[in-house]
């Protein structure tokens, strides 16, 4: 993609995601009430218009991945038998301590038959004998994988759980990496505006103002999205223009003074190349 061509359409879908944010915190009373009655009923004030539905859904799919895997453990052990869910750590002691583990009660390799069959004069008899399942051989291959896959999965499930809850609902975690996205894109104008977040106080205001009430979680789950699928300049000049037209808002303006722009990294390339 072309530097003016990739500037543009960062900066269109700043403008995109200010239109979303601003339209989402504008609606009205009435709307309030009626917008999102599933999510009041289960979370209670978590409606809409609080600024984390999206984040909330987003973990509502995840906690569904646990609940899927916790019941598919289940059905397992259940078809394993008594025990099943500790089955493969059974598998990985008897590796360990050199014992056979292939021929297991819960599949056997040999079992016990029962048949029947006449003689010469005619008569059915009955015998016992000894019989092979070579199938087996295959079941505790294929279900020992299973039951790997889904404790496997369960574990990056929880870990994805926890870890976008604190991504979405501890604040001190959304300020602290939108700052430094916008600190990366201050540097670019100098070592003089390096520090400016930690030195000015209007500034350090208008940041958490800029996290807290601006972005709110939803809008930092989405920027979260964009970053998970792109580089980290492109993430840096995207908050840096989601922040620049945030401060030039009248009501910022007329709450904040002489709040520093920030530079995006491509005009501080075409700058540099210049000179």
């Amino acid at each position: 993609m072309k530097p003016e061509d990739r500037k543009k359409s960062l900066f269109d879908l700043a403008i995109f995601l200010d239109k979303h944010l601003e339209a989402k915190k504008g609606l009205s009373n009435s709307n309030k009430k009626n917008a999102n009655i599933v999510s009041k009923c289960l979370f209670m004030c978590r409606n809409r218009d609080s600024g984390s539905s999206m984040g909330t859904y987003y973990l509502l799919v995840k906690v569904a991945m646990v609940a899927n895997v916790l019941l598919q453990l289940i059905a397992l052990n259940w078809i394993i038998g008594t025990g099943g869910w500790k089955w493969g750590f059974e598998v990985a002691v008897a590796i360990l301590n050199g014992d056979t583990w292939t021929d297991t009660w819960r599949f056997p390799m040999t079992t016990f038959c029962d048949f029947q069959y006449h003689n010469t004069m005619g008569n059915v008899l009955q015998e016992t004998v000894q019989c092979v399942l070579g199938v087996n051989l295959y079941n505790e291959k294929i279900f020992l994988f299973v039951w790997c896959w889904l404790w496997f999965m369960l574990g990056m499930n929880i870990a994805s759980v926890c870890n976008w809850s604190s991504t979405l609902y501890a604040s001190n975690s959304r300020l602290r990496w939108i700052e430094k996205h916008i600190l990366m894109g201050n540097r670019t104008r100098g070592p003089d505006q390096v520090s400016y977040m930690q030195e000015q106080e209007d500034s350090r205001k208008a940041l958490r103002l800029f996290v807290m009430n601006y972005l709110r979680p939803d809008g930092v789950f989405m920027l979260r999205l964009v970053a998970a699928n792109t580089t980290s300049i492109n993430m840096t000049d995207l908050i840096c223009n989601l922040w620049t037209n945030f401060i030039q808002k009248d009501r910022i303006r007329n709450r904040f003074q002489n709040l520093p722009t920030v530079m995006p990294l491509d005009e501080h390339s075409d700058k540099s190349r210049k000179l």
